[in-house]
């Protein structure tokens, strides 16, 4: 594929096939980016137990101390139907191989708290994606030659308010009006922009006193697994048959709704790829 635009905006959202082959060829990352990964499933409610407008956000449980992650539950009303959109998302920098955020998310599930309300109820779909966690220190030079990158291929996710898509569509309004000002107009602000850079990027080499740095990517914090503790499944199959709240991972697939191209595959960056824990 050939591009021959002048610019071209990049939004393909978290760890985008083509943004992560951009971040690495033109070294627009100074310091290792951090994600999460979210579990998002929608239920219809048992009319009863439907409150709507009714928020609940959680941290911690099931997690370990020593890992993050969260969890939330929205009721809504969509033609009608009392429904819930639940979700869990855990931090990719867990050091446990025996840690499996599927698994705790569907544990999350049978809280008490989260189980009264899904009790009754049905699932209707799932999805799962990688989230940006870093906040500001994670993102990158977000121009390069021949474009730019936006919204969560950017990392600006707002990981404090749990809000992304405010920011997202702000990003691409001002990449399009930088863009057209460009190339429409004389560059009126070079002068400070390119101080700027002179001063923190070639000196300082993105490393400015008020920057925070993760010093590691996510995996490279995962442990052997002789060095862990298994998980323990916390006696769920009781909880599974009576409860019903509780997902496998082969009946959320089916409710993904995923639709692909046929032949269409995982592209590895590698010929041969060793799982090593």
């Amino acid at each position: 594929m050939e591009l021959h635009g002048k610019c071209t905006i990049f939004a393909e959202g978290c760890r985008g096939y083509l943004s992560k082959q951009i971040l690495e060829k033109f070294k627009l990352v100074n310091h290792p980016l951090t994600f999460g990964v979210g579990f998002k499933e929608l239920w219809q409610l048992d009319p009863a137990r439907h409150k709507p407008g009714y928020v609940e956000h959680t941290m911690g449980w099931p997690l370990p101390l020593n890992e993050y992650g969260g969890s939330f539950i929205y009721h809504i009303v969509d033609e009608g139907l009392p429904l819930a959109q639940v979700g869990f998302v855990v931090g990719l920098d867990y050091k446990n191989p025996y840690l499996n955020p599927f698994q705790e998310f569907q544990k999350w599930k049978t809280h008490p708290s989260i189980r009264e309300q899904l009790e009754g109820g049905k699932r209707l779909g799932y999805g799962a994606h990688a989230h940006n966690e870093g906040g500001f220190q994670s993102v990158p030079k977000v121009t390069f030659p021949g474009g730019c990158l936006v919204g969560c291929s950017a990392s600006l996710l707002h990981v404090a308010k749990l809000k992304g898509v405010h920011t997202a569509m702000k990003s691409g309004m001002l990449a399009a009006e930088s863009i057209y000002s460009e190339i429409n107009e004389e560059a009126s602000w070079w002068l400070g922009g390119l101080l700027y850079t002179g001063i923190f990027i070639v000196l300082g080499r993105g490393k400015e006193p008020w920057t925070l740095q993760f010093g590691k990517k996510d995996h490279e914090r995962l442990k052997k697994k002789e060095e862990c503790k298994a998980f323990t499944n916390m006696c769920l199959k009781k909880t599974i048959h009576r409860k019903c709240v509780y997902k496998s991972m082969l009946q959320n697939v089916f409710t993904a709704n995923t639709d692909t191209v046929s032949m269409e595959h995982e592209v590895l960056f590698e010929d041969v790829v060793q799982l090593r824990i």
